[in-house]
Parts: structure tokens; sequence; C-alpha cells
């Protein structure tokens, strides 16, 4: 899903997006059929204006006409954008914590 304005230039800009993905193979993992929020961004300069929180309900409504039972998605929790929050805010619970490695050459 996209949202975009209309652009100086001809046309439309694109100033935010949200990816899903339901792998039906996957669903007996988490209990039943779920989407999988692979990606969400919004331009900077398009920060603030409450549109991932409109892009990600806009996604959950589909996500739920669809059947599906769950909206899943991982997220950096020292990530300075406030993701976290925006996500608790919407419903999500923090279910499983993982931990990334780095070897850095």
């Amino acid at each position: 899903m996209l949202a975009v304005t209309p652009d100086t230039h001809e046309g439309e800009r694109v100033v935010g997006f949200v990816f899903v993905d339901a792998e039906p193979d996957e669903w007996p993992l988490r209990g039943g059929p779920f989407g999988y929020i692979t990606a969400l961004g919004v331009r900077r300069d398009a920060r603030g204006q409450g549109l991932a929180r409109t892009l990600l309900a806009h996604v959950l409504r589909a996500l739920r006409e669809a059947g599906l039972e769950h909206a899943v998605l991982d997220v950096d929790a020292d990530s300075p954008t406030g993701a976290l929050g925006l996500y608790q805010s919407l419903g999500f619970t923090v279910t499983d914590r993982s931990i990334s490695l780095v070897k850095r050459s």
C-alpha cells in the first residue's frame, strides 16, 4: 500500500508505504492465519502527521476483512522513531525478543 501526495511536477510523490506478506505455510506456527507486516516507512518530511498510523490501521482492517486473525511485525525497540510505541498503541504486544549479532571487519 502506498500513500501519495501531489508533486510539484506532474504526477504524484510517494510519502509512505507499508508492505504485507501472507504465507499460509507459516500459519500453523502462530496458531492461525496472519499477515506479516514486512516494512513500513514514511518520508522524513511527511512524519508527524499520523501517516504511519493511518497506513497501519488500513492494513489491519484489510487483514481482518480477508479473514486473517493476527498481524505480526518486527521492530527495533531502540528505534528513535517511536515505532514501538506506535505499534503498541494499535494493539500490538511484545511476544518475542531477539538479538542481532554483527561482526565488523
